[in-house]
């Protein structure tokens, strides 16, 4: 039954043509990044590649490609240990935007993204990012005795930059990450993080140019604190500072500045011997962002906020001993922005444009195996509500669930 089962997953797959996100893990259950243990905290944490070693992690598709996915921009990697030098870890063609599973309730004004519409901001900040996958990721990981450990995370890109293909972009970013316990946290992480991103291209009709650098510094802790056995408190806090000068750009003195900052908690239960867990937490992200434009190049000089204040709940349980279901719910108590465009003035505006945000997704696991999936959920509700005897849940077109994201992984 198992075979057959894996089967029909990966017939939905194929057949399944959505955007795919960073974990799918992550997505089924409608959480943060932060607020539970999932593999995708190495991406902030590179410490944290210690708790998932040995193990070869393969994203089917990528943040801006859809499945099924024609072209090779599937993206992973392998986190080793025993090599005698510490823990190693080796990731390809990772997407430079990861979108959390909160993007769905938050709406851009402008051309920033707000700071939880993505499980991890992306090497070079907000402005004129990659939408191309990095070329390299290298972690090293070891212990430090006494209950520290260290993580060191180096990444490179090379690619366009979204102006375009007239535009040569190169990323490099540098992370730290330590790992403490003892105390009142049974876990404390703290990570530092410097990017530095360059352009060089042809904008419009300026000709060749190279910019002066985009530089990107993050700060950020994470502290889980064991109430009782089974019943743990998470609390987080990340910040993030960018400076942008495209003076050599374009003809005018260009540049741009923002900071953004996230703080939130979840209360994690864990059940079924460790085989289910149930969490609620509440996340404030908030962006404050600057456009210097002295000569009105484009819109003039301009300053925009951005405040988002989330409730999540979300729940995973294991139904079988090959089988996990999962499953969450996210919604803005409060989401607002403004910014001081000259020709506008001061605007005040909703960043929802859904307010809730409903998530549902399974793992199968076979020996060393697993295959994480989310489902889409108003294919689920519309499957419930048109039952047809006899016509299945993978295999009636009209009714049938959506996958549209996965991961495959394997432990060895």
């Amino acid at each position: 039954m198992k075979k057959w089962f894996l089967i029909l997953v990966m017939g939905l797959l194929i057949a399944a043509p959505q955007i795919v996100s960073a974990s799918a893990r992550l997505d089924g259950l409608a959480s943060d990044i932060r607020q539970v243990e999932d593999i995708d905290l190495i991406w902030l944490y590179p410490n944290k590649v210690l708790q998932y070693k040995n193990t070869v992690d393969f994203r089917l598709g990528d943040t801006m490609n859809q499945l099924p996915n024609n072209t090779n921009n599937e993206w992973g990697g392998v986190i080793m240990d025993g090599t005698g030098l510490g823990t190693l870890g080796f990731y390809g063609n990772r997407p430079n935007l990861m979108p959390s599973p909160w993007s769905a309730i938050a709406n851009i004004p402008s051309a920033w993204p707000t700071v939880l519409s993505s499980n991890s901001m992306p090497v070079g900040g907000y402005n004129f990012f990659s939408f191309l996958g990095n070329n390299l990721d290298l972690f090293w990981a070891d212990s430090l005795g006494g209950g520290a450990d260290l993580g060191v995370h180096l990444s490179y890109l090379d690619s366009f930059a979204s102006f375009g293909p007239s535009a040569d972009s190169q990323t490099y970013g540098f992370a730290v990450g330590l790992g403490l316990s003892g105390g009142f946290f049974s876990e404390f992480n703290l990570h530092a993080d410097y990017s530095f991103q360059n352009i060089v291209g042809s904008i419009g009709p300026f000709g060749i140019s190279h910019d002066d650098g985009i530089r990107t510094f993050k700060l950020g802790i994470l502290g889980q604190a064991d109430l009782e056995k089974n019943l743990a408190l998470r609390s987080f806090a990340d910040f993030q500072l960018e400076s942008s000068n495209y003076g050599g750009l374009f003809p005018n003195p260009i540049g741009l500045s923002d900071w953004t900052l996230v703080l939130g908690t979840s209360l994690n239960r864990s059940i079924l011997d460790g085989k289910g867990l149930i969490s609620t937490g509440l996340t404030l992200g908030y962006n404050n962002n600057h456009f210097d434009d002295p000569t009105v190049g484009f819109f003039g000089s301009f300053d925009e906020v951005l405040y988002q204040l989330v409730w999540n709940a979300s729940a995973e349980t294991e139904v079988a001993n090959w089988l996990t279901l999962r499953g969450g719910v996210a919604t803005n108590l409060v989401a607002r922005f403004y910014n001081s465009i000259g020709f506008t003035g001061l605007v005040w505006g909703d960043l929802s444009s859904n307010r809730v945000v409903g998530s549902v997704g399974f793992s199968v696991h076979l020996q060393n195996l697993s295959l994480d999936a989310g489902v889409r959920a108003s294919s689920l509700e519309n499957k419930i509500a048109n039952t047809e005897p006899g016509g299945g849940i993978f295999f009636a077109p009209a009714n049938a669930l959506v996958v549209y994201t996965a991961d495959l992984k394997c432990k060895f």
